[in-house]
């Protein structure tokens, strides 16, 4: 039999390269003879950019940027021709908040994903996919606006919260 073994991630504790490794492992333990080929996948989540990179169409970038709460952030992004993916959850995904962290959701920014965009856009982009999902950001992606230009600079990349103090957007600048 040929078995297909497609899993996205288990959040928390197995990406989805890890589950479709452990699933057809255990799938050959009691099916010796089964033909099992592994796939990851993804949802746009966490793990989009480590289940691209899983096919050798896809080459890895990497990327300095600026997470939710303001950090620098080294982050994976996918590669393929002029097309270039990004996964928003490992710029402002709600797993960078937890701990210690003390929570401000109103505050969070999307601005690096922005950056992000916008590094892409100096390689060469055609085509930028953001995969979405698993995020702590509520910004409504005005930060992201920031950091590709658009104006009132300052007031877009302050979070979500703020975003009642605007009267009006130029985008004509974003980039």
């Amino acid at each position: 039999m040929h078995v297909l073994v497609v899993p996205d991630s288990f959040t928390g504790t197995l990406t989805a390269s890890e589950a479709a490794a452990a699933i057809s492992k255990g799938w050959l333990k009691s099916a010796k003879s089964d033909q099992v080929t592994a796939l990851a996948i993804s949802d746009g989540g966490p793990g989009f950019v480590s289940a691209l990179l899983t096919s050798s169409k896809y080459q890895e970038k990497v990327l300095s940027v600026t997470d939710l709460i303001g950090m620098p952030r080294v982050i994976k992004i996918a590669k393929s021709g002029n097309s270039f993916f990004i996964e928003s959850a490992q710029i402002v995904g709600s797993h960078l908040v937890t701990g210690e962290v003390i929570k401000r959701p109103g505050e969070y920014t999307s601005f690096g994903i922005g950056e992000a965009i916008r590094q892409c856009v100096e390689f060469g982009a055609e085509q930028i996919v953001v995969g979405l999902g698993g995020t702590g950001c509520i910004d409504g992606g005005s930060g992201m606006l920031s950091a590709l230009g658009a104006e009132p600079t300052n007031e877009l990349q302050l979070g979500g919260l703020h975003l009642s103090k605007l009267t009006q957007i130029n985008l004509s600048p974003a980039k």
